[in-house]
């Protein structure tokens, strides 16, 4: 658990690894502070273009990839992915962000080439 208090907010993250399917919960909550916050993903690993995407609650999937930015409201999830590059890499990285039951998140997409 990593907890951080400013200004009487406290921020609390929790961290739960689960190594038999590569897969990691992390709870977040924010006390004494505004109903609204802003949560950062930056890429994984080093790959030239990361796909980003998001599933709106009812909607169609939406992606960004290289430039730009796309706003999609009320997520069902927003996912992040690295391909491998090189044909004999099998190894593929991706963040899943997904809302609690009940909790109502909205993304911004930006694809970008990294350098």
């Amino acid at each position: 658990m990593f907890r951080y208090t400013q200004g009487g907010v406290t921020v609390t993250k929790t961290v739960t690894l689960h190594p038999r399917n590569y897969k990691m919960d992390v709870r977040t909550s924010v006390e004494g502070g505004p109903e609204r916050y802003t949560l950062l993903f930056p890429g994984l690993g080093k790959a030239e273009n990361p796909r980003v995407q998001a599933l709106p609650v009812g909607g169609q999937p939406a992606a960004a990839q290289g430039s730009g930015t796309l706003e999609v409201e009320n997520i069902q999830y927003a996912a992040l992915q690295e391909v491998p590059s090189g044909m004999n890499s099998q190894v593929a990285l991706a963040t899943i962000v997904r809302p609690q039951q009940g909790t109502r998140a909205n993304v911004a997409l930006t694809g970008a080439a990294r350098v």
